[in-house]
This record gives structure tokens, C-alpha cells and sequence, in this order.
């Protein structure tokens, strides 16, 4: 039920730099993610995936890479403003010592190139076997090494599957997508959560908890808390047909 509704008017940005930024670890990507976040007030985008990602993507959808060599983790940032930004972005990354490789794009099709690399990422794995997709969310401190430290949580459950991790660096979303895994089977599903919830995360973050995550509300909510929610939504619902069955576990 929606009761209010505000609306903001965002002045258009047509000058866009977009850039791909080789790293040799998770450790300093994570952290040249959020010296980047502190340094570009116009930054629109920042995205993380790994090289085994950017591998598959380029494979899958006949892709040259964007750099000769491969590298261990990626970020791809989006400055968008009112005014040319161009030398102000390469005058930030310039004071990122941990950067090993860079492709910059300036014009429209070169730009949407180097988003294909992280657009396309789904994509690809999806041409695997429909994958577990778990969305999760990393306190600051705790975000590298849940990436490096997840894929092995995996493994211990599922040898055979793959993990394969890409995300919103800015905000420390990740999705953790697992293909080899059978759909019905929750073991994985159980310790990634339980693993992320464990490091002060969330066990969901941009796309809710709604049917699947129910049974884990209870990593990241209180019996108290989650008793409020089913008051609010008997108030609201006495009968229970607005969405029913999202959300809140059986009593």
C-alpha cells in the first residue's frame, strides 16, 4: 500500500568517464573501492568481480578482454556529471597505488563495452545451470574476506559446485551466484547465509528477504523484532491477502 510519494528532479549528466581497474587481490580492490567512494563526488557506479568472472564472461559471450594479462580482482567505476570530468578521475586513480592495469572510456559505445564485462556476468552463468543466487550484504571491515573465504564455505558443503562473486562494491553488496548445485538443495544456501550473517552482514540486500530467505530471518532479526513485523502486519492485514506467505516465517 503506498501512501506518499516524493519526487526528485536529477539535472542530467552527459559527461561520463567509465573505467575497468585491474587488481592482484581482493584485499585492494575493496580498498581502492572506498578510497574511490571518498574521492569522486560524482561517482555513479562502482562494481566488483573477479577474474574466474570476467573469464567466463568473455568466453561466453565472445569477448576480448580488456587487458592482456589476467588479473585477480576488477572494479569498474562510472563518473557521470554536468561538466567534463575526465582529468579529475585520472588525477584520482593516479593515487591508487594498488592499481595494475586501466581502461578508460570516454564515448558512448567504448563505455558500454566495459559495462559489458560486469553486465554480462549473469549472463554467462546463468549458461551453466540455473544457479543459487544469494544477495547478500558486508560490513566494510568484513568484505574482502567474505569474497575470498566464501567460494571454500562452498566447497566444504558442495565440492563439485563453483562460486562465482561479483557486486556493488560501493555499498558492500555481493552476489554470490553457485552453479553444480541441485535447486533444491539448501545446505549451501544455509552456510553461505549463516557464514555472512556470522561477519556482521545481512542476509539480504537489494532484493529483500520474500519467500526463499524466510526460513534465515532469524540470523539478522530478533524473536522481539520479528513478533513486531507480524503485529504490524495483522494490523494492516487482518485477513492476510496482501502478499501473503513473504517475509515473516510460519508461526
Amino acid at each position: 500500500m503506498v501512501t506518499a510519494a516524493r519526487l526528485r528532479l536529477v539535472p542530467p549528466t552527459p559527461e561520463s568517464v567509465v573505467t575497468v581497474l585491474a587488481f592482484s587481490s581482493t584485499t585492494s580492490a575493496v580498498e581502492a573501492a572506498f578510497l574511490l567512494r571518498r574521492s569522486l563526488p560524482d561517482l555513479l557506479s562502482l562494481e566488483f568481480f573477479q577474474g574466474s568472472g570476467l573469464e567466463l564472461v568473455c568466453r561466453t559471450l565472445g569477448l576480448s578482454p580488456p587487458f592482456a594479462h589476467a588479473h585477480t580482482a576488477y572494479l569498474l567505476a562510472e563518473v557521470a556529471s554536468q561538466r567534463d570530468v575526465t582529468a579529475e578521475v585520472a588525477e584520482v586513480l593516479e593515487s591508487v597505488p594498488w592499481i595494475q592495469d586501466v581502461a578508460v572510456a570516454t564515448d558512448p559505445t567504448r563505455r558500454a563495452q566495459l559495462w559489458r564485462y560486469r553486465d554480462g556476468h549473469a549472463e554467462a552463468i546463468n549458461t551453466l545451470g540455473s544457479p543459487h543466487k544469494l544477495d547478500v550484504t558486508l560490513p566494510t571491515a568484513a568484505l574482502a574476506a567474505f569474497i575470498d573465504r566464501v567460494p571454500g564455505v562452498v566447497a566444504e558443503v558442495t565440492p563439485h559446485a563453483a562460486t562465482w562473486l561479483f557486486g556493488h562494491a560501493a555499498d558492500g553488496n555481493v552476489h554470490v551466484n553457485i552453479t553444480g548445485v541441485a535447486p533444491d538443495d539448501l545446505d549451501v544456501d544455509d552456510r553461505v547465509l549463516r557464514y555472512a550473517a556470522a561477519l556482521g552482514g545481512s542476509i539480504s540486500a537489494e532484493h529483500g528477504i520474500g519467500t526463499a530467505k524466510r526460513p534465515w530471518l532469524h540470523l539478522n532479526r530478533s524473536e522481539a523484532e520479528i513478533a513486531a513485523f507480524r503485529r504490524i502486519k495483522g494490523a494492516l492485514d487482518p485477513a492476510g491477502i496482501l502478499n501473503p506467505h513473504v517475509l515473516l516465517p510460519p508461526p
